[in-house]
C-alpha cells in the first residue's frame, strides 16, 4: 500500500526531488528470484533453481537503434505480441519453447499464465487488416507474481480481474501519462504492486532512437523512481520492503548501438518507402514510373549497406514487383530471404506473400503454393489478412 500511496501522492500534485540515486546495494543470495532487463520491453526472469524464462526479445535492426544482446540464453521465451520490437524469437533458437497465446503453462518451478489483452490503439490495426492482439503474461517463481502487461491497452475491471494481485508489474511508461490517471489509478489499486519498474521508452544512453519514445525521466520523474545502477535486480519475496516503489534498471551491458552503415541503411530505404508512396499517389504514368525507379535506387542502397536486413530487399522487390519486372523481383526476394535469418516475422510473412503472387502470376503454382503455405501457416502473426488471403489461394489452387 505504500507505493499506492506514493504514486497517487505524485500524480495528483504532489513533489518529489527527482535524482539519480541512491544506488541499490547487490548482494544477492543464491537462491532468489532474479529479474534482469535487457532493454525495450526484453526482461529475463530467472528462477531460484536457475530456470530462464525470457519475455518480449526486440529485433537488433529495426525502429530501436541498438541490437539484442548474442549471450541471452533461456529455457522458454514468452511473448506478448507479434511485433518485432517484442517477438524477436529467433535470437533462441529452434528448440526453445515459446509461448504466446493466453493460457496456464509451467516450466521447471515457474508458473506461467497468459491473460487475453488488447494492443493499444487496436483500431489503427484493423484498418490496415491486423489483430490488435496482446497477451499480459504472470510469472510465479519463488514466491513472486510478476507481471508484464506488454503493450496493452488500458485495463479493464475484467482484466485486473483476472491479473489479480501481484508483487511486481513492468509496465509501459505510457501508463504514467497525465491523460491516463484515472486508469492507472484503478491499476494500482487493484493489483496492488509492491514494485513497479518502467520500460518501452528510449535508451538515450545508447541511441538517439526512436525518435517517437522520450528517455525515462520524461515519463516517470514526478514518481521520485530510484534509478539502479545495474539491469539486475535480486528480489527475496520476505523482504521486499528493502526495495523502493518505482525502479528503473539499466539496460543490459551486452546492448551495442547500431552502426553508421545500418543508421544510412534506414535512411536509405525510408526515402525508398517515400517515393514508392508518391509513385502510388502520383496521376501521371511517366511520373509515378520514375518515382518507383527513385526508389529502387534507394532500396537497393539500403541493401548495400545492410544485406541481412529483410524490410530493404523486400521493398526493392515490391518496387521491381509494380514496374513489371516479376524475374528480377522474384531473384531480389529469394535472396533477401536467404540472407536474413534473423528477420522479423512481419517481414517474413509480407515477402513470402509477395513471392506466392509473383510466382503465381509466372505461371509456377507449384512453387507458389509453398509461400502461400508459409503464410496460412503463421497463425501467431497479426497480418490477419494477408494469411487469410493466403488461405484463400491455396483453396483455390488445389482446386485447380
Amino acid at each position: 500500500m505504500k507505493l499506492i500511496a506514493t504514486i497517487l501522492w505524485a500524480a495528483l500534485g504532489g513533489s518529489f526531488v527527482s535524482e539519480r540515486g541512491p544506488v541499490i546495494p547487490q548482494s544477492p543470495p543464491a537462491a532468489l528470484v532474479n529479474l534482469e532487463y535487457i532493454g525495450h520491453a526484453a526482461f529475463v526472469i530467472e528462477s531460484p533453481t536457475g530456470t530462464r524464462i525470457a519475455i518480449d526479445p526486440f529485433n537488433s535492426k529495426i525502429w530501436l537503434g541498438y541490437s539484442f544482446p548474442r549471450d541471452i540464453k533461456a529455457d522458454a521465451v514468452l511473448v506478448t505480441h507479434p511485433h518485432y520490437d517484442h517477438d524477436a524469437t529467433y535470437y533462441f533458437g529452434d528448440l526453445t519453447p515459446v509461448f504466446r497465446s493466453p493460457g496456464e503453462f509451467r516450466i521447471g518451478d515457474v508458473s506461467v499464465m497468459g491473460i487475453k489483452s488488447e494492443h493499444v490503439g487496436a483500431a489503427r490495426f484493423l484498418d490496415i487488416g491486423q489483430t490488435p492482439s496482446n497477451t499480459i503474461w504472470v510469472i510465479e517463481t519463488g514466491g513472486l507474481r510478476i507481471t508484464h502487461l506488454g503493450d496493452s491497452r488500458l485495463l479493464n475491471e475484467i482484466d485486473l480481474k483476472a491479473i489479480g494481485q501481484t508483487d511486481i508489474l513492468l509496465i509501459g511508461v505510457a501508463h504514467f501519462d497525465v491523460s491516463n490517471l484515472d486508469m492507472f489509478t484503478m491499476l494500482i489499486e487493484t493489483v496492488q504492486p509492491d514494485i513497479m519498474v518502467p520500460m518501452h521508452y528510449r535508451h538515450h544512453e545508447i541511441s538517439e532512437l526512436p525518435r517517437s519514445m522520450r528517455p525515462i525521466g520524461d515519463y516517470v520523474s514526478a514518481y521520485n523512481p530510484i534509478y539502479v545502477d545495474s539491469n539486475i535486480a535480486v528480489f527475496d519475496p520476505d523482504n521486499l520492503g528493502k526495495w523502493p516503489g518505482l525502479i528503473v534498471l539499466e539496460p543490459s551491458p551486452g546492448i551495442e548501438p547500431w552502426s553508421a552503415d545500418l543508421h544510412k541503411a534506414w535512411i536509405e530505404a525510408n526515402e525508398g518507402d517515400r517515393k514508392l508512396s508518391d509513385s502510388a499517389s502520383e496521376t501521371d504514368d511517366a511520373r509515378a514510373e520514375e518515382a518507383l525507379w527513385e526508389g529502387l535506387f534507394h532500396y537497393e542502397s539500403a541493401m548495400d549497406l545492410a544485406p541481412d536486413v529483410l524490410r530493404f530487399g523486400y521493398g526493392a522487390g515490391r518496387a521491381l514487383a509494380t514496374l513489371g519486372q516479376v524475374d528480377d523481383a522474384i531473384e531480389t526476394l529469394d535472396h533477401a530471404l536467404a540472407r536474413a535469418p534473423h528477420a522479423d516475422w512481419t517481414g517474413r510473412v509480407r515477402t513470402h506473400m509477395l513471392l506466392g503472387e509473383l510466382y503465381e502470376s509466372s505461371g509456377v503454382p507449384s512453387v507458389a503454393i509453398a509461400h502461400y503455405a508459409y503464410v496460412a501457416g503463421q497463425e501467431h502473426t497479426h497480418e490477419t489478412s494477408l494469411r487469410e488471403r493466403a488461405i484463400q489461394r491455396l483453396e483455390e489452387l488445389r482446386k485447380e
